[in-house]
């Protein structure tokens, strides 16, 4: 049988119905989207993230006999040969619209020579054709999601090759004359995850603190995975399975903070190849509200009435407890921000430096999205909360005594705000259209200095400061995410075009 490889989304495997060990293998020079074996176990055609189907001799080393290319930005997720194996049945979309397959149907002339065309089929759509025993769909067929599969081998002996798309093992079972089910073996490298396709919804983003790479958490019914992709070069670095609902800071000296699937706290390399250390009982992965980088090597968690004081050199912590209200963010000095049903305050340990009376968006249960942040310096802080008029408003706050300095926006709904200057910051909110817009404000005058309309709605957006750029999640792009340089206007103007 063959099978994809957990470590590389490249490679195709071959393994043996006796005892689950490795026959052969091929690399391809493009990630592997699906694969079908011809009926006769000669042919083997294969499906790439390019729109390239392969036609490959198995028993001769795998050796391309002839394939096809799909344009328009088309892959083909499933694919399966008819019984003849003069027709391979391809069920294709495009990275903008998936959830629209169109269903073709490859000529495949292999006798005279080498050769395929490409025909519209209207028939059954190809996964109507397709049986689980011949096809690999590594991107998971879309009718099947999340079943269970039992593959009868052999009526007479009564052997099932048993696998799940989410887990990562492959069994071979006997039905006995007794009624018993009995493990012949058992294989860890089997159905893993499939190769993500940029349609993944993003979870979260990050920037490292140089700005040179960034790091994308996206998430499917299957879990998530993080993933490291150089900026310049828009080269994949590497990729680490994460929880869903992980944490994800890339600012610190050492690596990248985050939840792995195991629901363990880790720091891995900025590669992602590597774990560099672990804290298994510090704070469970769904207690994790949100993480911000205090110095390179501390970071404040928040999590329920606690907010830890985490060194990831040398694993010291320390856990301040919230008593006056709730978390809202915190500087430098590790000084609380706070609010209450009608006011924000700044602590310091037990004492209360400042206290101002505007009041947070919410009532009662449920802070679900308080947003704030410290200026660059850290003399001022951004906050949102309600107006005198009942609205949401963007104050801007003096950090070290709490005096309200100004307004910047009010009366619509706002989803982020970062500072990308210690005197000008990014909101990312919500258009009359329902869509999401950047706004870049001075905090010195309270200027709006540019809006973009994104056209879509956003839901995730990083800064990095030092190179002027933002990211936010863009699912149909390579990366994942979508990069915008900010051009200030105290800045050298290197072109026109701003985005």
């Amino acid at each position: 049988m063959l099978t994809d490889c957990p470590d590389d989304a490249k490679c195709i495997i071959m393994l043996s119905l006796k005892d689950g060990t490795e026959i052969s293998r091929t690399t391809r020079n493009d990630d592997v989207l699906s694969f079908a074996w011809s009926p006769g176990g000669r042919l083997l055609a294969i499906s790439h993230s390019t729109g390239l189907i392969c036609f490959v001799d198995v028993r001769d080393g795998f050796r391309t006999v002839t394939e096809h290319y799909f344009k328009h930005d088309q892959v083909c997720g499933m694919i399966t040969f008819s019984p003849d194996c003069r027709s391979l049945y391809c069920c294709c979309w495009t990275l903008t619209d998936y959830r629209h397959p169109q269903s073709y149907r490859l000529n495949v002339d292999i006798a005279k020579h080498p050769s395929c065309a490409l025909n519209d089929y209207i028939g059954l759509p190809a996964w109507e054709l397709e049986s689980p025993s011949v096809s690999g769909f590594m991107l998971g067929d879309f009718l099947s999601l999340g079943l269970e599969f039992d593959f009868v081998l052999h009526v007479g002996t009564l052997t099932v090759l048993r696998s799940c798309p989410f887990v990562t093992a492959l069994e071979m079972l006997r039905i006995r004359p007794d009624g018993l089910i009995s493990l012949l073996w058992r294989c860890q490298r089997g159905l893993v995850p499939a190769p993500r396709l940029p349609f993944f919804p993003t979870v979260n983003v990050a920037f490292s603190s140089t700005g040179e790479t960034i790091y994308v958490l996206g998430g499917n019914v299957t879990g998530a995975m993080v993933t490291a992709w150089d900026i310049s070069s828009e080269e994949r670095l590497g990729q680490a399975f994460s929880f869903k609902y992980s944490c994800l800071e890339a600012r610190m000296k050492e690596g990248v903070l985050l939840s792995t699937a195991e629901g363990c706290l880790e720091m891995w390399n900025f590669e992602l190849s590597n774990c560099i250390r672990r804290w298994p009982d510090m704070v469970q992965p769904l207690e994790i509200r949100e993480t911000i980088p205090i110095s390179e090597d501390r970071v404040a968690i928040s999590s329920v009435n606690i907010v830890i004081i985490l060194n990831t050199t040398t694993s010291e912590i320390v856990t301040i407890p919230v008593y006056h209200g709730d978390f809202v963010t915190c500087n430098s000095k590790c000084q609380l921000l706070t609010c209450s049903s009608d006011s924000f305050q700044l602590l310091d340990g037990q004492s209360t430096l400042w206290k101002t009376d505007i009041r947070p968006l919410w009532s009662g249960f449920s802070p679900e999205r308080l947003i704030a942040a410290f200026s660059l310096s850290e003399q001022f802080v951004v906050i949102l909360a309600k107006t005198e008029e009942d609205d949401p408003g963007m104050y801007v706050l003096d950090a070290s005594s709490g005096e309200i300095i100004r307004i910047l926006c009010q009366g619509i709904r706002f989803s982020d705000c970062q500072f990308v200057s210690d005197v000008e910051c990014v909101i990312l909110s919500e258009a009359a259209s329902g869509n999401s817009t950047l706004r870049l404000f001075s905090i010195d005058s309270g200027d709006l200095l540019s809006v973009i309309d994104l056209e879509r709605r956003v839901s995730h957006l990083a800064v990095c400061p030092c190179k002027r750029l933002l990211v936010i999640d863009q699912n149909y792009s390579k990366l994942g995410v979508e990069l915008i340089q900010v051009h200030l206007p105290r800045d050298k103007e290197s072109g026109n075009n701003k985005r």
